[in-house]
Parts: structure tokens; C-alpha cells; sequence
């Protein structure tokens, strides 16, 4: 799972950002507008720092596992 995370952090620092998001799931080929990705984040940034953490990113793929990008759920 943090290899994942980490997939999507490209800036290491921890936390994925709404460009990094977008940019993870337009290069798993499920390309998103910034709405959509906004609406992701609102539902998992559970301290609305306007971030995922590690941890929200976790409770992400439990809530909705079938939501997860081909090719990033087998790294899990």
C-alpha cells in the first residue's frame, strides 16, 4: 500500500496534493477533471487540510477498492 502512496507522492513529502492526484490517475489511464478530483479529495481529506495522507489514502481504497486504478491495486 505505501508503495502506491508513494506512486502518487511524487514530491515525497508525504502528502498527495490535488495535482498529484490528477496527474496519478491520468497516468493509470482514468483521467479525471480537477471537479472530480476535488470531490476525491473532499471525501477522503478527513482533516481537511485539502492533502491525503497515508492514512486517508488507506481508508480510500478500503472504501471503495473497485475505485482503485488498474495496475496500482496489484502493487498493494
Amino acid at each position: 500500500m505505501r508503495k502506491v502512496f508513494d506512486t502518487f507522492d511524487t514530491s515525497g513529502d508525504g502528502y498527495v496534493s490535488l495535482e498529484e492526484l490528477s496527474a496519478a490517475l491520468a497516468k493509470a489511464g482514468k483521467a479525471a477533471t480537477t471537479e472530480e478530483c476535488k470531490e476525491i479529495l473532499g471525501l477522503v481529506d478527513e482533516n481537511k487540510d485539502g492533502q491525503i495522507e497515508f492514512d486517508e489514502f488507506v481508508k480510500m481504497y478500503f472504501i471503495a477498492p473497485d475505485k482503485i486504478m488498474p495496475g496500482y491495486k496489484t502493487l498493494m
